[in-house]
């Protein structure tokens, strides 16, 4: 089952108020207001300016908003998850993969020779610790988290 706009704006929101939606969008509470008790459909407008206000892709709201279909946006249109919203194996994925980026992991694993160990890496308990730290500022931030699932 596919969500609806105003769920859509809940999850992306963090289930913000109606009023704080509008304060940050500058979008009529009224209309906010009408959009949850499905009376009117938000404009394209008010879509995308909602989107760039947290951040998320135009193109993704609109196919929220039902502007757009997947298909018409140019193909797959992936729309991120809340990270509450993440299974375990996904949510170490990403752990894994901010791990990777953050430490070069794999690439310093590789090049050490067996029985060398490289002075300026951290070790792996270390590394754990500031990708958990990482993942935890994330759960409060403005930035999405990037998953490699994908929802149609």
């Amino acid at each position: 089952m596919t969500e609806s706009y105003w769920e859509y704006l809940v999850r992306i929101t963090d289930g913000a108020s109606g009023v704080a939606i509008s304060r940050a969008a500058q979008v009529d509470a009224g209309n906010i207001s009408r959009w949850k008790s499905g009376k009117t459909r938000p404009s394209a407008e008010a879509v995308v300016k909602i989107a760039r206000v947290w951040k998320r892709p135009p193109v993704e709201a609109l196919v929220a908003a039902g502007y757009l279909t997947a298909n018409e946006a140019g193909g797959t249109v992936e729309i991120a998850q809340s990270i509450a919203d993440l299974g375990d194996d996904e949510l170490l994925t990403e752990i894994r993969k901010r791990m990777e980026a953050r430490h070069g992991v794999e690439a310093t694993q590789e090049s050490n020779a067996p029985g060398e160990e490289d002075q300026d890496q951290k070790s792996g308990l270390d590394q754990a610790q500031d990708a958990a730290g990482d993942l935890a500022a994330g759960l409060f931030s403005d930035q999405p988290l990037e998953v490699d699932r994908q929802r149609k």
